[in-house]
């Protein structure tokens, strides 16, 4: 009797579970001869109204090749 509680609790959260499907070779900068590769960015914004909101955000994506990896 638990095997077959088991194998419905099973069936149950296969029929609620979700995947998605990320494409990282989008991600991969073009590399060449150069080891190293990357860019930085930094966004700086300012919101005035009843509270004045600063934010500062950064992104960086760096990668290095060698032989055989690109890290």
């Amino acid at each position: 009797m638990n095997k077959l509680k088991l194998f419905f609790i099973f069936v149950l959260l296969a029929v609620h579970t979700q995947a998605q499907i990320v494409n990282v070779e989008s991600l991969r900068k073009v590399t060449d001869t150069s080891k190293w590769s990357g860019n930085v960015g930094l966004n700086l914004s300012l919101i005035k109204n009843r509270n004045d909101i600063f934010k500062v955000t950064n992104r960086a994506h760096l990668q290095y090749l060698n032989k055989r990896n690109l890290f």
